[in-house]
């Protein structure tokens, strides 16, 4: 029940109205105003890592069956007006919808819209079953300087009524269509749609929001709201959008339309989430155009397809202030102990969290594919995810299992599970896009609201996917796993195989192979293969994704491993730095001729190019065949001798795979 509380300041102006006077016209006009109010959603299905302080909750919040989230107040005997913004509609969201409640604790149902516009910032309605005996009447005459007064639902704790001042008009900022009231007196959350009257209660207009500095604050005449033309209903936005692989880039425009009313607030609802996800489109598409030439992999991306992606989490290319495609590298948190080996690593942005995940001995890949609980409940410990309950951050361990899922197969032939976990106190989504690797997966993890996801924010993180690279990794046992579900495969590396049964763990790949020999590692019961992709051209502007880069270790520490590692030439507009070290490739110089390099922790580094490979890219007069390098690294700081013997055998061990094509 509300609780009809009233807060006054009476100023010492002489048009103030008497305290008694003042009581009266509450009287009076609190039967007119309304919280308007929504369910709270059915808070089940989490569970916590401690208790929930309830106790800490207020009277109110606890057993409150509705969420109060603005006000608004009676025109007619059954219209009633309030700011659209109140209304949030465009959430397109089945668990949302707002209701009135009065004085006496009565909810009613939202009828039908008769006028609306979010750039005015008002929404008129019908009530069903609703009859006001006083609805407000238009102030007879307004002058800055004279008293009003602003009533509303004051931080959602009932209707309250505050007095102050009629200082001044500003015209809309964009276009100055109109001129807002400003008035001084206070205004505080929960305020927002109720009215602001004269000393005498005649109604001047809705109020709308308040001065984040200052104590003036701002409502929409009610001329404004009068003079619309009834039967219409107007939908404005003007905004910027950027691609998030092109930060350097946005695009500005604005959407203005009108469409016939009346129509139910379901109705509209769904209208303004259509309007605001096809403005989102536009703008994407727009930019898309416009960027055409400069896109990956057109553009200055000859750096970022001359080598594998060899980066330990989950890396998104951009286009940086230079123009140059490059790796948006992100430092890693510390990492989370998942137990029995298993191991999260992540770094967030603005954007979104990005993981690598690798899974506990004790568990398979298929597990979490096919358990949505068990999945969910594995990013949630490395995730944290924390909610807050009565001023106190409580972390969730469990959302249960997944609301949505799917399966995503991005531009590059990747597949992607998408799964999404509703967060029950808020209705809100845990929605995460997971790549999956013989031991674990990258994951891109992100909060969000089901008419986010399924409008701008949805493509945001499909496109943020879609630029994000990572390797795949584990053991022979999990290749195998991984492998036995075609589905999880991208279609580049349908033909590798990792067998570990051989006295030499080996790895074959599009005709080629290569394999761990016993001079740098000898073998062990758990060996462990590492695949990087690259982008490999096969046509003018054209590239693909294949296997760039293949390392093997004798276990998953990687203190010793071999590689074979696959490097494109330089494009004309290289630096000079960048052509000299590819002539040093060809040529056999350092430190690309076996010259021991000291990685510290007596770890020695060493490398050449596969002669084959070197004598087809001299022979190329095009000067567009690849090299593939051998590197090894072996721990105990060996002598130049023991490097030597162990990249000679490790050269012997490289066929290079074929340069195929699946053009994307």
């Amino acid at each position: 029940m509300i609780s009809a509380t009233i807060l006054v300041a009476l100023s010492q102006l002489s048009s103030a109205p008497e305290k008694g006077a003042l009581g009266k016209l509450f009287q009076r006009v609190r039967g007119c105003v309304f919280e308007v109010v929504v369910s709270k959603h059915h808070d089940s299905g989490a569970t916590y890592a401690e208790r929930l302080p309830t106790e800490d909750l207020s009277f109110q919040e606890r057993n409150d069956s509705v969420w109060s989230i603005g006000s608004a107040f009676a025109v007619g005997k059954d219209t009633i007006l309030t700011a659209a913004h109140v209304l949030e509609l465009g959430r397109d969201d089945p668990f949302y919808q707002p209701r009135l409640r009065d004085d006496k604790g009565r909810v009613f149902a939202i009828g039908k819209l008769l006028k609306y516009s979010n750039h005015e910032d008002f929404a008129l309605f019908t009530v069903p079953g609703l009859s006001v005996k006083q609805p407000l009447r238009p102030a007879k005459k307004l002058e800055v300087g004279k008293t009003v007064l602003a009533v509303g639902n004051a931080l959602g704790e009932g209707i309250v009524l505050r007095d102050g001042l009629l200082t001044s008009q500003t015209p809309e900022s964009e276009n100055g269509e109109w001129k807002f009231w400003r008035f001084s007196a206070a205004a505080s959350p929960g305020n927002s749609g109720g009215p602001l009257l004269d000393a005498q209660g005649g109604l001047v207009g809705v109020v709308l929001m308040k001065s984040e500095s200052e104590n003036l604050n701002y409502a929409l005449p009610w001329s404004v709201v009068s003079g619309f033309k009834s039967g219409v209903g107007r939908y404005r936005e003007r905004s910027s959008y950027s691609h998030p692989a092109m930060p350097d880039r946005e695009r500005v425009s604005t959407m203005d339309t009108t469409f016939p009313l009346p129509s139910t607030w379901k109705e509209l609802d769904h209208q303004n989430w259509i309007l605001s996800g096809l403005k989102t489109a536009r703008d994407r598409d727009s930019l898309l155009r416009q960027e055409a030439s400069e896109f990956f992999p057109r553009g200055k991306s000859g750096k970022l397809r001359m080598i594998p992606i060899l980066q330990v989490l989950p890396t998104t290319i951009v286009r940086g202030q230079d123009g140059w495609w490059v790796q948006n590298v992100r430092k890693s948190g510390d990492p989370v102990d998942l137990g029995s080996n298993g191991s999260w690593r992540s770094s967030s942005d603005e954007d979104l969290m990005r993981a690598a995940i690798e899974l506990p001995d004790t568990t398979r890949l298929s597990d979490y594919v096919d358990d949505s609980r068990l999945l969910g409940d594995l990013l949630l410990k490395g995730g944290r995810l924390t909610r807050d309950f009565a001023g106190k951050e409580i972390r969730v361990t469990s959302l249960g299992k997944a609301v949505a899922e799917s399966l995503r197969v991005d531009r590059w032939g990747r597949p992607w599970l998408v799964r999404a976990w509703r967060q029950p106190w808020d209705g809100a989504l845990l929605v995460a896009h997971l790549l999956p690797q013989p031991a674990g997966f990258a994951a891109l993890v992100d909060v969000a609201h089901g008419y986010q996801l399924r409008s701008y924010q949805g493509k945001r993180i499909e496109d943020i996917a879609d630029a994000t690279f990572c390797y795949w990794a584990g053991s022979a046992k999990q290749w195998q796993e991984w492998s036995a579900r075609p589905e999880l495969v991208p279609e580049f590396m349908r033909s590798l195989r990792f067998d570990a049964t051989a006295k030499e763990p080996r790895a074959v790949w599009n005709g080629g192979s290569f394999q761990l020999v016993p001079e740098v590692a000898r073998p062990s019961e758990k060996p462990y293969l590492v695949v990087y992709p690259d982008f490999q051209d096969v046509a003018k502007d054209s590239v693909r994704l294949g296997i760039g880069a293949v390392g093997i270790t004798p276990d998953a520490t990687g203190a010793k491993f071999a590689m074979a590692m696959r490097v494109s030439p330089p494009q004309a507009d290289f630096s000079p730095e960048i052509t000299q070290e590819w002539r040093s490739r060809l040529d056999g110089r350092a430190p690309f001729d076996g010259t021991s390099l000291d990685q510290g922790n007596g770890k020695r580094l060493s490398m050449k190019p596969v002669p084959a490979s070197l004598k087809a890219a001299r022979a190329d007069a095009s000067g567009s065949t690849p090299v593939w390098m051998a590197s090894i690294l072996l721990d105990g700081a060996p002598r130049q001798g023991q490097l030597d013997k162990a990249l000679k055998k490790t050269l012997q061990a490289i066929a290079v795979p074929k340069e195929s094509a699946i053009i994307r």
